[in-house]
């Protein structure tokens, strides 16, 4: 997915997805642009967390 794609909705930082609520998720995954249910489906909830799990290890 391009970048471009990703932040026309807004998506810049990875805290902003990891602090989502499940409606909002819902919402996001109804959005028809590129996004319809991915959120759900690639798992980004669990892929944020584990990249700021990997940031916080990096930094020590």
């Amino acid at each position: 997915m391009s970048e471009d794609l990703r932040h026309k909705p807004g998506y810049f930082y990875f805290d902003l997805v990891a602090a989502w609520t499940i409606s909002e998720i819902a919402l996001d995954n109804d959005k028809p642009e590129g996004f319809r249910g991915r959120v759900t489906r690639e798992e980004w909830e669990i892929q944020v967390c584990d990249h700021a799990a990997g940031q916080s290890a990096a930094r020590g």
